[in-house]
C-alpha cells in the first residue's frame, strides 16, 4: 500500500505535464489572427469520415455500389 502512496505524486506530475505539453495556442496575437482566419474561411465539414473496414461484408458484393450510396449519403472523407 506504500509503493502506491509514493506512487501517485509521480503520476499526478506525469499527468500535469502531459497535458501542459498538449497545449497547442499560439504564442503571439499575430499568429491567432492568422490561425482564426484561416479556420473561418474553411467551411465546416457536415460529416466525419467513414472507415471502410465497417462496410466490408456490403464491399464484397458490389463496391461501386456501396461507394455511390456512401457518396448520396453526405461522406466525404473515406479512410481505407
Amino acid at each position: 500500500m506504500t509503493k502506491m502512496h509514493n506512487l501517485f505524486p509521480s503520476l499526478l506530475a506525469l499527468l500535469f505535464l502531459s497535458l501542459a505539453a498538449c497545449n497547442n495556442a499560439p504564442q503571439n496575437s499575430a499568429d491567432a489572427g492568422n490561425n482564426a482566419s484561416a479556420t473561418m474561411d474553411s467551411p465546416a465539414p457536415s460529416y466525419g469520415g467513414l472507415a471502410l473496414y465497417t462496410l466490408r461484408d456490403a464491399m464484397a458484393d458490389n463496391p461501386k455500389q456501396v461507394l455511390k450510396k456512401i457518396a448520396e449519403i453526405g461522406y466525404k472523407n473515406i479512410e481505407a
